[in-house]
């Protein structure tokens, strides 16, 4: 079985050269407008301010690469934020394993998403926003997993 449940988060952590001591988000996606990284990001800075041991890990490559590693830095959030770029298939179940929650961020369009699964299958906790498959699949374990989102300011307030 590729994706599966851990006791070595501790190594996994060391190998990719993570910290320990925090509590690490990981997300996967492709870096384009309609994935809604901006307003994870916006949102990572809400939440610091009151949890500063949060390090969020973003897997994926595209166009906005640049633009949202700039905006972290703008939000002084840069220091808890890694852009890990393209994770090839091979290590990705590295990653799921030393997360401890995943986080689904998406604006719209938003398939079956087959990396929800990847991640339950990890046993690794799936927060998501209420779009296309990701609503289908996490309301049928538990809607509270579900962000609440408000898309004119575009992130969530519920767990603020």
């Amino acid at each position: 079985m590729r994706f599966k449940p851990t006791d070595d988060t501790e190594k996994i952590r060391q190998a990719l050269k993570l910290p320990d001591s925090k509590i690490i988000l990981f997300t996967v996606r492709n870096l384009v407008a309609r994935m809604g990284l901006e307003n994870l990001i916006k949102a990572v800075q809400l939440v610091v301010r009151n949890a500063a041991d949060i390090y969020l890990v973003i897997g994926g490559a595209g166009p906005l690469r640049d633009q949202l590693a700039r905006m972290a830095e703008q939000l002084g959030v840069n220091d808890c934020i890694r852009f890990e770029g393209f994770i090839p298939e091979e290590s990705l179940p590295n990653y799921y394993q030393m997360a401890d929650m995943f986080i689904l961020p998406t604006k719209e369009l938003e398939g079956f998403g087959l990396v929800t699964l990847e991640a339950m299958a990890s046993g690794v906790p799936v927060l998501g926003t209420p779009v296309g498959g990701t609503k289908e699949i996490i309301s049928r374990f538990d809607s509270s997993f579900m962000f609440n989102t408000d898309f004119r300011t575009g992130f969530n307030r519920q767990f603020l």
